[in-house]
């Protein structure tokens, strides 16, 4: 997976990308939160989740992404 540094709600974050250059999720730093980072994702699956860094969003993601196709 690639990330593209973007800023998404006002915060710092990242467009998370297939290797197939598929648009995956992203994942934003949280202003006021127990958690630094938040991730989301869309297309044939919807999920919205907190993580504690940006690694774990991701493996998140690409959880999602994998277990979406089984």
């Amino acid at each position: 997976m690639k990330k593209i540094e973007a800023k998404i709600y006002g915060n710092v974050g990242w467009i998370i990308i297939s290797e197939e250059d598929d648009v995956l999720g992203f994942v934003w730093r949280t202003p006021k939160n127990s958690y630094p980072f938040r991730y989301e994702t869309f297309g044939s699956y919807s999920e919205s989740g907190f993580g504690e860094s940006i690694e774990l969003c991701m493996k998140y993601i690409d959880d999602l992404r994998f277990n979406s196709r089984i």
